[in-house]
């Protein structure tokens, strides 16, 4: 029984730094030196690539994607992946109140669009909310909504400071 996301775990490099801040060009030349370089080594791996603004999809378009978006990067062994977060709350996905779905659709359904269209993958390795039912109900639509379009979202990995005792 292999998992896809165990086993792109245990052949993949993340270039990820959850960074904010940073000047997206430097950013973007510094990722294409790792991935040249890396690829001196192997083409095996599968390489995620992040972004800045602590590598949020909903910032992605605005802030990253200029300098690192589809055809931008080169990877003489195509096997490069896009690696977002996005929390739900103000809180990093600790304990607060969760925006609704609505207010994220849109960006998710731009950003698998644009991958899709363009031939490129992503996985979602940080999301969460916190301890509260409109939470739960966030992420089992962001989780169907993934799972409809697996073709762009190879998976996704849960991460959060959840209470003892939370659904999440």
């Amino acid at each position: 029984n292999n998992c896809p996301i165990q086993e792109l775990f245990e052949s993949s490099l993340t270039l990820s730094i959850p960074a904010h801040d940073l000047d997206i060009e430097k950013w973007a030349d510094t990722t294409q030196e790792a991935i040249l370089a890396i690829r001196i080594v192997t083409t095996k791996h599968t390489i995620l690539v992040s972004s800045t603004q602590f590598a949020r999809l909903v910032d992605w378009q605005s802030f990253s994607m200029p300098a690192l978006g589809p055809g931008l990067l080169q990877d003489p062994a195509n096997r490069t992946m896009y690696d977002f977060h996005q929390y739900f709350d103000d809180l990093g996905g600790a304990y607060g109140m969760c925006e609704p779905w609505a207010g994220y659709v849109q960006r998710f359904e731009e950003v698998t669009a644009l991958l899709r269209r363009t031939g490129y993958r992503a996985l979602l390795t940080e999301f969460g909310g916190g301890p509260f039912p409109q939470c739960a109900q966030l992420v089992s639509r962001l989780l169907a909504f993934l799972d409809r379009n697996s073709d762009v979202w190879y998976g996704w990995t849960a991460w959060g400071s959840f209470d003892i005792g939370s659904d999440l």
